[in-house]
């Protein structure tokens, strides 16, 4: 298991706070964590404790599309939460076994997305891994990939 960032947010600033929790998570928890450079603008951050992969938004929109894991994950298709390609970017989700099983719903913080639950951003998701541990990321599991205690 371990959390992707789809890395180009559109702010430097959420960016940047995005790649510090990560860094985070992985020194303080010793969760896994990568970044998926989706049609790369900047270089991969320096000594960055994760992977690093690029790839186009077509590429990273198809862990998004007929992925019956990420359906249960949600409790809807993910064409429901997301509008297409674009809308992945900026987010962050959890993987399970190569599959994409969570993801957020809306890149950068809370703040100006309206009345959203904080933990379905990505910057508001990872501050509650950094803070709880796996515990947050097994809350957004579906009940069968709940094995994260053991693994």
């Amino acid at each position: 298991m371990h959390l992707r960032y789809y890395a180009e947010a559109d702010t430097d600033v959420d960016h940047r706070q995005t790649v510090e929790l990560l860094e985070s998570i992985a020194d303080r928890h010793a969760i896994a964590v990568e970044i998926v450079q989706v049609e790369p603008q900047r270089a991969p951050p320096e000594d960055f404790s994760g992977t690093v992969e690029h790839r186009t938004l077509a590429e990273a929109w198809d862990d998004f599309t007929y992925n019956p894991a990420l359906q249960q994950g949600l409790g809807e298709p993910p064409s429901s939460c997301y509008d297409g390609p674009e809308d992945l970017v900026g987010n962050v989700g959890i993987v399970v076994d190569g599959d994409l099983v969570w993801a957020t719903r809306f890149w950068g913080t809370h703040h100006g997305w309206g009345p959203v639950d904080p933990e379905e951003t990505a910057i508001g998701f990872l501050e509650a891994v950094e803070e709880r541990g796996v515990t947050a990321i097994d809350e957004r599991l579906p009940p069968e990939a709940q094995f994260l205690e053991e693994s």
